[in-house]
């Protein structure tokens, strides 16, 4: 088949598993696959490839989706309903099965992520006696049919979770139940009609008996639920995120427990909290996988399947070194059992915790079973987001409960059992540990912005495992010690109060707020042998540097692995001098120059001691003068509080105070600008008044050379903010090389290209200025008119989600406006100047297609904060692999 119908294949809005395989086959690696068919789909897929079986279905392609969520009234267009009829059709025919038949076809759907679990679709109570008739377990099949309500009402009606594992909860606590899998049939049919009476109360109406009908439903929900808060805030969280593609996979239901051959479970080729090679993972006997996944029954290891399921277990370990070879990554394979064939539903890569990903990626290049750059490729920016996590200083010896863990490091926060608790307490600036009998997905958002996950339920391939790590939150999954109450948790003789302080650190809680510290170096031997990899990769290519706004994240930054400081902002240093600078712009009175320069060289000095000999990046001063003294709004309400006190009081005695504040608020009044974005600011402020200029520059080289008397050895670069025309440099040349004479101290000037017209008269500014940075926030607020700080919360996730914007601007460079605006820009400056280092600093440099399209448009150099320094070094690396 030609690349052109390849494509033109790919535009399709259904197509069936075995196309998708026949397109991976002709493509290997051609992107639109996996763009529009998804990721769970393209996987199985591939597994296919190892000789592993995969049930029979079709994939609602990316196109597909597109198509129905333009549909109006919530129904699906006719045309593509008519082409998934066609597809149930042809698996009826090849397993001779019937969609509500007597030997009745069930349909496994699996929306976008973050999803609330496969939904099996088809299951009515006609069915489901058909069902316990095949598998003569009338236990497992009304077990099958609650599950299927309940996932049913989740996904189409919006129903909380919640609703329906409370009431579980309370039947099987009434009946002095242990787990779900001791309810015999009795209870399970009661559950049913329970479940069912939830969607009468979400709906409206009883719950539907039409398989077509609710298959209807559940792929409108599934459209649905892609622009649900819960996803939108996920998907905000986690770009990268490979399952999170808008396409529904549809797949024939396999079953754990249509008989004594089968069952369920999940398998992994390491261990996913050290990172070993060995085979993990658990299994369950009369079980969904979603159940056997999130430990609600009982399971068993994995390798006891060896004994009851031999050839099975011999077919999933021996299928790993070919998984792996093909991924480059561990994987983990959920499986279903049936009557002693097995099935592979769902192969994704291993959630490991701590920093067992990094431990397998070196135990697999040391096999050769993959290579360095294999490596690299395969992790995500969220592997690396843990390493620079703060830890608890000093654990005691004793612990309130334990569990498997989630992400890397220790958190501290009050407990709160609640969602709605817990979000309400988290605006108001409060850390929240999120404590709950079971992980739900429609607690996202309170795990978002939760400062760490305590659950009973779960393990490591549950859903609480995958988002912790996922969302880089500490964990403490599956302490089947604990039990949760409205006002307490205790586990074994302990017992907290919610809105007590605890403390979470890899796996492990704590009685009270424990003392947590950043790392002084990185010390695990797998993780920097791993960014010796990437550094290896980068080097001569990428330079990487941080954004530090303290002599604190300095020294982070170095620890954390930085080439250098790319962006000190020297406002960062005059918060306690804010007024005396305003002062000496209003008054040039040298006497308060000589203070200001005291103090400021004296914090240089400081700075360029920390930094040794790293190369450090100084931006003279880019805000407004009104930005350093006290907001109108407040002196207004200051002075208005006096006047009412003087007033009402004979003893008054504030005159002073109130005469000062009247004074400090017309200086404000005079300086604050209608559009202080585009108004006396940056550059255009020292060449208003020059000698401002010359104060920072003086400080600056002052400090350096106080500093190398203290055994620094500074380098050093000045960058003129909100530089338009080269002419503004050339105006302020002079100034800086007289400071450099006076001082015999040396630095490179520069200017930072932070609105469009710096872009187009990039050619006449490389002239003269040797480094050329672009400011991303700021170019970006510029050409779009938006503001990063305000627009986000109030119509950006709107856009996002509207397809309007295809990704936030804020997060992924917006290569078809702004991106072009660069592109040009280093084009136009290296033409003038080939010696010009371009450089760019901003949130987009920890963003890896942001990062790919930087360097291959000439940027060698990106600064980010010091917390994401090991992301932007693996996003480096990853764009020096691509490009190669």
């Amino acid at each position: 088949m030609g690349l052109g119908k390849i494509i033109h294949r790919m535009d399709e809005k259904i197509l069936s598993l075995q196309r998708v395989h026949e397109l991976y086959k002709q493509t290997k690696e051609l992107k639109p696959v996996r763009d529009n068919c998804g990721t769970k789909a393209l996987n199985l897929c591939i597994a296919k490839e190892t000789g592993l079986e995969i049930p029979p279905g079709f994939v609602i392609t990316g196109a597909g989706f597109e198509a129905i969520s333009k549909t109006v009234n919530n129904s699906l267009p006719s045309q593509l309903w008519d082409q998934i009829v066609s597809q149930i059709r042809e698996i009826e025919d090849s397993t001779k099965t019937k969609f509500s038949g007597e030997n009745p076809l069930f349909l496994a759907v699996s929306g976008v992520t973050p999803t609330p679990g496969v939904v099996c679709v088809g299951m009515n109570d006609y069915t489901t006696r058909m069902l316990e008739k095949k598998s003569n377990n009338r236990a497992f099949a009304y077990y099958c049919y609650s599950k299927f309500i309940r996932s049913f009402g989740v996904l189409v009606f919006n129903t909380p979770e919640y609703e329906f594992d409370d009431l579980l909860d309370s039947y099987i606590a009434s009946r002095d139940i242990q787990n779900i899998s001791k309810c015999c049939a009795t209870d399970w049919i009661q559950i049913s009609k329970l479940f069912k009476s939830v969607i009468v109360r979400y709906s409206g109406s009883p719950f539907p008996q039409d398989p077509m009908e609710q298959l209807k439903q559940v792929i409108m929900g599934s459209v649905n639920y892609f622009g649900n808060e819960n996803a939108t805030n996920y998907r905000a969280e986690v770009q990268e995120d490979s399952t999170v593609g808008h396409s529904i996979l549809v797949t024939m239901m396999r079953f754990g427990g249509i008989n004594s051959k089968s069952c369920a479970g999940a398998i992994s080729s390491h261990d996913l909290v050290t990172g070993a090679a060995k085979i993990s993972g658990i299994f369950g006997l009369n079980a969904l996988v979603d159940d056997v996944c999130e430990e609600n029954l009982d399971t068993s290891q994995i390798d006891e399947m060896s004994s009851s399921f031999g050839d099975c277990y011999k077919a999933l370990s021996n299928s790993f070194n070919a998984i792996t070879k093909i991924f480059k990554e561990p994987m983990t394979l959920k499986f279903v059992v049936e009557d002693g064939h097995i099935y592979i539903v769902s192969i994704k890569r291993s959630t490991f915790s701590g920093f067992g990903r990094f431990s397998a990626a070196v135990s697999l290049v040391d096999s050769k079973v993959i290579t360095s750059n294999d490596a690299l490729t395969s992790l995500h920016p969220s592997d690396l987001k843990s390493i620079l996590a703060q830890r608890v200083k000093k654990a005691p010896h004793s612990c309130f409960c334990k569990g498997h863990p989630g992400a890397y490091g220790g958190n501290t926060g009050i407990i709160s059992v609640n969602s709605s608790d817990a979000l309400m307490k988290s605006k108001r600036g409060q850390k929240v540990v999120f404590v709950r009998k079971r992980f739900c997905h429609t607690d996202m958002k309170t795990l978002i912005v939760s400062n760490g996950l305590i659950t009973v339920k779960g393990g490591p391939y549950s859903a609480a495992a995958y988002y912790a790590n996922a969302l880089c939150k500490p964990a403490v999954i599956g302490c089947s010690s604990l039990l949760i109450d409205e006002s307490l948790i205790t586990s074994e003789n302990q017992t907290l109060s919610i809105g007590d302080e605890i403390t979470i650190s890899n796996g492990v809680a704590y009685v009270a707020a424990l003392p947590l510290t950043l790392p002084d170096s990185i010390d695990d031997k797998d993780v920097k042998q791993v960014m010796r990899w990437i550094d290896e990769t980068r080097s001569g290519k990428i330079s990487v540097f941080n954004e530090a706004k303290s002599i604190d994240e300095v020294v982070l930054s170095f620890t954390a692995g930085a080439d250098g400081v790319g962006m000190f902002k020297i406002e960062n240093f005059i918060v306690n001098d804010a007024e005396a600078i305003t002062a000496f712009a209003e008054t040039n009175d040298q006497s308060i120059a000589v203070e200001i320069e005291n103090r400021l060289s004296a914090s240089f000095s400081d700075l360029f001691a920390a930094a040794k000999d790293k190369l450090v990046t100084v931006q003279l001063i880019a805000n407004p003068l009104a930005s350093f003294l006290p907001s109108a709004e407040e002196l207004t309400e200051e002075i208005a509080t006096l006047r009412v006190q003087k007033e009402l009081s004979k003893d008054f005695a504030k005159d002073d105070l109130l005469q000062s504040k009247i004074n400090i608020l017309n200086r404000v009044k005079h300086h604050t600008e209608k559009n202080p974005l585009l108004g006396l600011r940056g550059v255009r402020l020292g060449l208003i008044n020059q000698e401002m200029i010359e104060l920072q520059i003086r400080s600056i080289l002052k400090g350096a050379k106080v500093s190398r008397r203290r055994g620094a050895a500074p380098r050093i670069r000045i960058m003129l903010p909100l530089v338009t025309d080269a002419r503004e440099i050339v105006k302020l040349e002079s100034i800086t090389n007289d400071v450099i004479l006076e001082f015999e101290e040396a630095a490179e000037l520069g200017a930072m290209i932070d609105n469009p017209r710096a872009c187009y008269v990039s050619g006449r500014i490389a002239e003269i200025a040797r480094i050329l940075c672009f400011d991303s926030t700021n170019l970006h607020e510029a050409t779009f008119g938006m503001s990063s700080k305000d627009d986000p919360d109030m119509f950006l996730s709107n856009y996002t989600d509207n397809r309007i914007f295809d990704e936030n601007p804020f997060t992924t460079i917006d290569q078809n406006g702004v991106g072009k605006l660069m592109k040009k820009c280093v084009e136009d400056a290296k033409k003038a100047n080939p010696d010009v280092l371009i450089c760019i600093t901003g949130q987009n440099c920890y963003d890896i297609k942001s990062v790919n399209f930087c360097y291959n448009i000439g940027i060698g150099t990106i600064t980010c904060d010091p917390m994401m320094t090991p992301v932007a070094r693996l996003c480096a690396a990853q764009a020096v692999l691509t490009k190669a």
